[in-house]
């Protein structure tokens, strides 16, 4: 702090986020806000002065054993923070966080960055809101999905994205640890399967999925013989900017006005296709795209071929109506205008059952009965199975 803003340990306070998960988000608050524009005594690349008039700042450490990729994961979100900035910059110059200063030399890897006025939208809040209002947050969100749809990258390829002491940006590993970068989503996918494969020999309660005769041999079967003429009748789309978790948690909002002033946490940010952020975002817009082994009453059919069905089913999904309607109106990708979105779909969350994100993250399954872990088990195996079922396999 004192080698950015130039003050002292007794003229700030510090406030712990308890309800940040991936990161220890810290609140600086300044007893006096700076009187002129701040600048490191050793700027990083992709930084900025500190602006005159600041007062607040946030201050996100990097939290170990959190499956990610670590060494990459600082330079990752810095780069996603400076491309997304410049993707937007057209919907809002203000929506994205300002980096003021990073480092990622040891592990306590950290980013001090812009803190944003605006309060957090519930899915409660969401559902509460009248017809035009939840039309207007549709089409802000939509305006901002179309921008990164847009946004022409500085790089080729899929995977992660990094930067060297001149702020040049590359693709490097993905975030996700299944490896990068990739020179064709094709590869990406594969790539992300045979590492959850290979991920649950390592988990007890799975064990590589060989606990249910046959079931392994036919999943083998598939990966040998079914899936790369899948993945051969998939368009190659261009490299994409992914916020990789746009959802209400990460939109700040002007609550009197509901006016999207923020998107933060770019911690899973990464380079995918067009329709990749269809497969982790927009949950309560009813807006994500799910395998056929979830039809989600219906909704994955709709989101599909864009809201096209009987009124009554309309009447169910309404925000997701509006959200595909919005969609339609700032002339976004959506996925039923996305060639091959329903095979990426399968193959992706197919991918997703054979080793669920919480079996490499203690703090979800400590203290979970047996009962409940072999139901979680049973769960995805079900889901493994309509899998290949759909495929022939």
């Amino acid at each position: 702090m004192a080698d950015v803003l130039g003050v002292a340990a007794h003229d700030f306070t510090i406030e712990k986020n308890i309800v940040a998960t991936n990161n220890h988000v810290y609140m600086i608050s300044l007893s006096k806000a700076s009187e002129s524009e701040k600048t490191s005594q050793s700027p990083k690349p992709l930084t900025v002065a500190v602006p005159a008039g600041t007062s607040r700042l946030v201050m996100r450490i990097a939290k170990g054993d959190n499956n990610v990729e670590d060494s990459v994961r600082i330079r990752n979100e810095i780069s996603c923070l400076t491309l997304a900035r410049k993707a937007l910059e057209h919907v809002d110059p203000l929506l994205v966080p300002r980096v003021f200063d990073w480092a990622d030399a040891s592990d306590l890897g950290y980013i001090l960055q812009e803190f944003k006025h605006g309060e957090q939208l519930s899915h409660n809040d969401l559902r509460a809101l009248s017809e035009p209002d939840v039309a207007f947050v549709c089409k802000q969100l939509a305006a901002v999905a179309k921008a990164l749809q847009d946004y022409q990258l500085p790089v080729d390829g899929y995977g992660g994205l990094t930067f060297d002491d001149a702020g040049n940006m590359s693709t490097t590993k993905i975030i996700f640890r299944t490896g990068g970068p990739f020179a064709t989503y094709a590869e990406y996918l594969q790539a992300t399967l045979e590492w959850q494969l290979a991920q649950s020999e390592s988990v007890a309660a799975l064990n590589g999925w060989r606990d249910t005769p046959g079931l392994r041999e036919r999943i083998d079967a598939f990966v040998a013989n079914g899936l790369g003429k899948i993945l051969s009748n998939v368009p190659e789309h261009k490299p994409t900017l992914v916020h990789g978790d746009l959802t209400l948690p990460n939109l700040l909002f002007d609550r009197p006005s509901n006016r999207l002033v923020a998107v933060v946490d770019f911690d899973f940010g990464h380079v995918g296709s067009i329709i990749t952020e269809f497969l982790y975002s927009f949950p309560e817009l009813q807006g994500i795209l799910l395998g056929v082994a979830e039809p989600e009453d219906g909704l994955r059919d709709l989101v599909l071929n864009g809201f096209v069905g009987p009124p009554s089913v309309d009447a169910r999904f309404a925000i997701g109506k509006a959200w595909d309607d919005a969609l339609v109106a700032q002339g976004a990708r959506r996925p039923c205008s996305v060639e091959g979105a329903d095979d990426v779909a399968n193959v992706w969350w197919f991918a997703q059952e054979l080793m669920t994100f919480h079996w490499l993250l203690p703090r979800f399954y400590e203290g979970q009965s047996e009962e409940q872990i072999q139901g979680w088990v049973a769960k995805s195996r079900k889901r493994i199975e309509d899998y290949l079922e759909h495929w022939g396999y």
